[in-house]
């Protein structure tokens, strides 16, 4: 990654930071709540913030990294980070889960679960202008930058913001009506949400497990870009697969076999070059380079 990247990185890291600390705000909040006013749409509401403070902090280590891209860091961190998340994924969803499903077979036995009050409408009103105020400066941040990273954060932002308006809704209709349908249909639509955040901090886990991390789209904009950036090179294969948050690319070219090998580390060099302006996340980018197969067939002719 070249210094210029890096430094745009550096430059995001700040509002990165920003969200993370506002969604733990968020979540402080929401959490007093549930305490001190138990119910199942603020529960909800709160296993949401506490994802997604999850995927701030996981952002904010992640870009953290990327800005230090040109100074190595072991592999095995992004494997750490992955495992982390994903372990906290799970946990926050177990104790979800058994609440919500708890919550749906009890509730033939009684009316809605927990207190309601119009009042407590304000700690949602709170998390959803926070999420809003984090969703218009990652949107400012990704106009002046122009790092994709920013643009899923700030989309994510706004996503939350629609989840902390229905939770409000949710709030204020059961409080006015002490209907457990309506009870039962907002905590089913909070539920999208938190399983929504869920897919998003497991999702990359899965496909690295499955091996269905390749990144087709990237892939193709990387051979794009040597395609037309590089002379008198055959260039055979791409692939880029994501691991954790960051990516990792290798390259198949074949040269001429002639090539002195200060030209070969040249080449390699100019291509882990040309790869990382395609997107400020990949981590690692391996070249291989072999000659070119009329060479091998001439050679195998001499000796036959």
């Amino acid at each position: 990654m070249s210094k210029a990247a890096s430094q745009k990185l550096k430059l995001a890291l700040r509002g990165f930071k920003l969200s993370f600390v506002l969604s733990l705000a968020g979540a402080i909040i929401e959490a007093m709540a549930v305490l001190l006013s138990y119910n199942m749409i603020l529960l909800a509401d709160l296993s949401h913030w506490i994802i997604d403070t999850v995927l701030e902090a996981l952002f904010v280590v992640s870009i953290t990294y990327a800005s230090k891209t040109y100074r190595r860091f072991p592999l095995g961190s992004l494997i750490l980070e992955s495992l982390l998340v994903t372990i906290a994924a799970i946990v926050i969803i177990g104790v979800y889960g058994y609440f919500f499903v708890s919550y749906f077979l009890n509730m033939p036995t009684g009316g809605v679960k927990g207190n309601y009050h119009p009042a407590l409408a304000a700690v949602t009103v709170i998390g959803g202008t926070l999420t809003l105020i984090v969703g218009y400066v990652q949107k400012k941040n990704f106009e002046e930058l122009g790092l994709e990273v920013l643009k899923v954060d700030y989309k994510h932002a706004f996503i939350d913001t629609l989840a902390a308006f229905i939770a409000t809704m949710g709030l204020i209709t059961v409080s006015m009506t002490r209907n457990p349908g309506f009870e039962a249909l907002f905590v089913s639509l909070l539920t999208l949400f938190v399983f929504h955040s869920v897919m998003e901090v497991l999702g990359d886990t899965i496909k690295t497990i499955t091996g269905r991390n390749i990144e087709p789209e990237l892939r193709l904009k990387i051979y794009r870009k040597l395609e037309g950036s590089l002379d008198k090179i055959d260039l055979k294969k791409v692939d880029a697969r994501k691991v954790g948050s960051f990516y990792i690319v290798s390259v198949a070219v074949e040269a001429s076999p002639h090539m002195t090998i200060r030209d070969a580390y040249k080449l390699r060099s100019r291509i882990i070059e040309l790869v990382r302006e395609v997107n400020e996340m990949i981590y690692h980018v391996d070249v291989f380079i072999k000659p070119t197969r009329k060479s091998w067939r001439k050679a195998e002719h001499s000796r036959s």
